[in-house]
């Protein structure tokens, strides 16, 4: 009987409806669960990212840890990948309106480290000139 070992649950935020995100072709809801043996080495999730709105934006994520498994590891890339105890990136990409980023520009990365359980964390795609 095969139990389920390991759940990554990522919710997106999207601002306003902003951002859209796809993955291998569909369009992603608020909330994406990925399972995953906690043996694996390392879960990357990469979908595309499009600006829906008519202006060119520059774009930061924010990351927010709801909650995370004793002893496993996470964190993404936007621009340039981050340490696991960074939340927000540094660095912003212009997106020019109706653009949509290459493969791999965004992605989170978890790392189980052997550990089971389920791990939730958030991230949000917004326009830094826009407090």
């Amino acid at each position: 009987m095969l139990l389920l070992l390991f759940s990554f649950m990522a919710l997106i935020a999207i601002q306003a409806q902003t951002f859209e995100l796809t993955w291998d072709g569909e369009t992603l809801g608020e909330t994406v669960v990925i399972n995953a043996d906690p043996s694996v080495g390392e879960v990357i999730f990469d979908p595309l990212v499009t600006n829906l709105s008519g202006d060119d934006l520059n774009v930061k994520v924010r990351r927010t840890n709801i909650s995370v498994v004793d002893g496993s590891e996470n964190y993404f890339c936007w621009v340039a990948c981050y340490a696991p105890f960074v939340d927000e990136s540094s660095e912003y990409f212009n997106m020019v309106a109706g653009s949509t980023t290459d493969q791999d520009f965004f992605s989170a990365h978890y790392t189980p480290l052997g550990r089971t359980g389920v791990t939730t964390v958030e991230y949000m795609f917004f326009n830094m000139d826009n407090g």
